[in-house]
């Protein structure tokens, strides 16, 4: 089973989310909270894609996940980008 994180929650997170529905082996494992992240987790765990559990911040999340989809805004890539950084440095495994 594929962990896939998400960091962002809004428009386009919830069209990856109704995307991984057609997806075998995936789970949505976390979301890393923002704006709408307790809706998005609540619309994954109705279709079926697992947990969705919140998470605070970008390193717990890269910690229990495989691969994290960066559906942030623009303006905050570089810093999300840093903070995955930093994860992979102190061991997650992604």
């Amino acid at each position: 089973m594929l962990k896939v994180g998400f960091l962002g929650a809004g428009f386009v997170a919830d069209f990856h989310r109704q995307a991984l529905v057609a997806v075998r082996d995936v789970e949505l494992t976390g979301i890393v909270r923002r704006g709408k992240s307790d809706a998005l987790a609540a619309k994954a765990r109705a279709d079926g894609l697992g947990l969705a559990r919140i998470y605070d911040n970008v390193a717990s999340l890269c910690d229990a996940v495989d691969v994290v989809a960066v559906l942030a805004p623009n303006f905050t890539r570089v810093e999300v980008f840093e903070q995955i950084l930093t994860a992979r440095q102190k061991g997650a495994e992604l």
